[in-house]
């Protein structure tokens, strides 16, 4: 997991659980909606659609 996750947060009072679900929440997000510049400013799931990689 990046930096970006971690740093400014407050975990003292975290389960496990709540842990997973942060987690899947970042993925979800790195993957779908991040956008990146050198993608044209799309999330890596835009771009892969964009070149007809995904259905």
């Amino acid at each position: 997991m990046k930096n970006e996750m971690f740093y400014g947060r407050d975990y003292t009072n975290a389960t496990l659980d709540k842990l997973e679900v942060k987690m899947d929440e970042y993925i979800v997000w790195h993957n779908e909606k991040r956008q990146k510049r050198s993608l044209a400013s799309m999330s890596s799931l835009q771009y892969r659609c964009s070149l007809g990689l995904v259905a």
